[in-house]
Protein backbone atom coordinates (compact mmCIF):
# COMPACT_ATOMS: atom_id res chain seq x y z
CA UNK A 1 0.00 0.00 0.00
CA UNK A 2 1.76 3.48 -1.42
CA UNK A 3 2.24 6.01 1.78
CA UNK A 4 2.51 9.53 1.01
CA UNK A 5 3.06 11.83 3.49
CA UNK A 6 3.00 15.78 2.96
CA UNK A 7 4.73 18.43 4.74
CA UNK A 8 6.89 15.70 6.15
CA UNK A 9 9.79 17.15 7.81
CA UNK A 10 12.09 14.98 9.96
CA UNK A 11 14.53 17.73 10.82
CA UNK A 12 18.00 17.18 11.87
CA UNK A 13 19.80 18.81 14.65
CA UNK A 14 22.93 17.73 16.39
CA UNK A 15 21.12 19.00 19.73
CA UNK A 16 17.53 18.81 20.77
CA UNK A 17 18.59 20.56 24.78
CA UNK A 18 16.05 22.31 26.94
CA UNK A 19 14.75 25.62 26.44
CA UNK A 20 16.53 28.34 28.25
CA UNK A 21 14.50 30.15 31.09
CA UNK A 22 12.24 32.75 29.83
CA UNK A 23 13.23 35.99 31.92
CA UNK A 24 11.01 38.20 29.68
CA UNK A 25 14.44 39.84 28.57
CA UNK A 26 15.06 37.82 25.41
CA UNK A 27 17.62 35.10 27.08
CA UNK A 28 20.72 34.19 25.07
CA UNK A 29 21.01 30.72 24.65
CA UNK A 30 24.80 29.31 24.77
CA UNK A 31 24.87 29.48 21.04
CA UNK A 32 24.64 33.16 21.00
CA UNK A 33 20.54 32.73 20.01
CA UNK A 34 17.82 34.55 21.12
CA UNK A 35 14.78 32.82 23.34
CA UNK A 36 12.05 32.61 21.07
CA UNK A 37 14.34 33.90 17.75
CA UNK A 38 13.28 32.15 14.86
CA UNK A 39 16.41 30.27 13.06
CA UNK A 40 14.73 28.33 10.34
CA UNK A 41 11.37 28.60 8.86
CA UNK A 42 11.03 26.28 5.01
CA UNK A 43 8.62 26.92 2.88
CA UNK A 44 9.41 24.11 0.92
CA UNK A 45 9.60 26.02 -2.62
CA UNK A 46 12.87 24.80 -3.85
CA UNK A 47 14.84 21.92 -2.97
CA UNK A 48 17.38 24.28 -0.77
CA UNK A 49 19.20 22.37 2.03
CA UNK A 50 16.87 19.26 2.03
CA UNK A 51 17.89 15.99 0.55
CA UNK A 52 16.50 14.19 -2.41
CA UNK A 53 16.15 10.14 -3.20
CA UNK A 54 14.37 8.37 -5.16
CA UNK A 55 14.67 4.08 -5.85
CA UNK A 56 12.21 3.36 -9.02
CA UNK A 57 8.53 3.16 -8.34
CA UNK A 58 8.54 2.57 -4.59
CA UNK A 59 10.29 5.39 -3.37
CA UNK A 60 10.81 9.17 -3.12
CA UNK A 61 12.10 11.80 -0.59
CA UNK A 62 12.09 15.05 -1.76
CA UNK A 63 10.72 18.97 -2.50
CA UNK A 64 7.79 18.64 -4.64
CA UNK A 65 4.29 21.26 -4.76
CA UNK A 66 5.31 23.57 -1.47
CA UNK A 67 5.60 20.51 0.94
CA UNK A 68 8.75 18.10 1.71
CA UNK A 69 7.03 14.47 0.40
CA UNK A 70 7.87 11.10 1.37
CA UNK A 71 6.39 8.60 -0.93
CA UNK A 72 7.05 4.87 -0.20
CA UNK A 73 5.19 1.61 -0.30
CA UNK A 74 7.44 -0.39 1.65
CA UNK A 75 7.77 -1.94 5.08
CA UNK A 76 10.52 -0.10 6.63
CA UNK A 77 11.39 2.76 8.07
CA UNK A 78 13.19 5.69 5.97
CA UNK A 79 14.16 9.12 7.12
CA UNK A 80 15.97 12.09 5.43
CA UNK A 81 17.57 15.51 7.06
CA UNK A 82 18.31 18.84 6.35
CA UNK A 83 21.98 19.93 5.68
CA UNK A 84 21.82 22.94 8.20
CA UNK A 85 22.54 21.69 11.94
CA UNK A 86 21.60 23.86 15.16
CA UNK A 87 22.03 22.99 19.23
CA UNK A 88 19.14 23.85 21.79
CA UNK A 89 16.29 23.98 19.53
CA UNK A 90 12.26 23.77 19.90
CA UNK A 91 11.12 22.74 17.00
CA UNK A 92 7.46 22.52 15.22
CA UNK A 93 6.15 21.01 12.45
CA UNK A 94 3.13 20.97 10.36
CA UNK A 95 2.11 17.55 8.80
CA UNK A 96 -0.49 16.39 6.79
CA UNK A 97 -1.10 12.68 5.81
CA UNK A 98 -1.90 12.31 2.56
CA UNK A 99 -2.81 8.79 2.24
CA UNK A 100 -5.49 6.70 3.43
CA UNK A 101 -3.37 3.81 4.92
CA UNK A 102 -2.96 4.86 9.00
CA UNK A 103 -0.65 2.10 10.09
CA UNK A 104 2.35 4.47 9.73
CA UNK A 105 4.59 6.76 11.69
CA UNK A 106 5.93 10.30 11.12
CA UNK A 107 7.46 13.11 13.03
CA UNK A 108 10.64 14.79 13.79
CA UNK A 109 14.67 13.54 14.76
CA UNK A 110 17.02 14.98 17.13
CA UNK A 111 20.54 14.59 17.69
CA UNK A 112 20.77 12.50 14.11
CA UNK A 113 24.11 11.67 13.23
CA UNK A 114 25.14 14.05 10.02
CA UNK A 115 26.36 10.99 8.27
CA UNK A 116 22.72 10.13 7.43
CA UNK A 117 23.12 6.95 9.51
CA UNK A 118 19.74 7.34 10.91
CA UNK A 119 21.25 7.34 14.68
CA UNK A 120 19.20 9.23 16.54
CA UNK A 121 16.04 9.90 18.61
CA UNK A 122 12.69 10.15 17.10
CA UNK A 123 9.23 11.85 18.03
CA UNK A 124 7.18 10.25 16.36
CA UNK A 125 2.80 10.04 15.51
CA UNK A 126 1.13 7.69 13.11
CA UNK A 127 -2.08 8.23 11.28
CA UNK A 128 -4.38 6.59 13.83
CA UNK A 129 -3.01 9.23 16.37
CA UNK A 130 -0.41 6.93 18.51
CA UNK A 131 2.58 8.70 19.53
CA UNK A 132 5.71 7.45 20.77
CA UNK A 133 9.60 8.22 21.52
CA UNK A 134 11.86 6.13 19.82
CA UNK A 135 15.78 5.48 19.42
CA UNK A 136 17.35 4.93 15.87
CA UNK A 137 20.67 3.03 15.17
CA UNK A 138 19.64 3.48 11.13
CA UNK A 139 18.55 -0.19 11.15
CA UNK A 140 15.31 -0.30 13.43
CA UNK A 141 13.52 1.75 16.11
CA UNK A 142 13.48 1.10 19.70
CA UNK A 143 10.49 2.54 21.98
CA UNK A 144 11.91 4.58 24.86
CA UNK A 145 8.49 5.57 25.31
CA UNK A 146 5.64 2.87 23.99
CA UNK A 147 2.89 4.32 21.79
CA UNK A 148 0.85 6.21 23.83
Amino acid sequence: MRIMIGIFILTAVTACGAVPPFSGTGAEAAAGYRYLELLLEDRFEGAGDWRSYSRGSDLFLGVKDGAYHIDFSGRQYVWTQGERQFGDVVIEAEATQLSDYDHNAFGLACRLDPANRGRGYYFLISGDGYASIRWGDGRSLAALVEAM
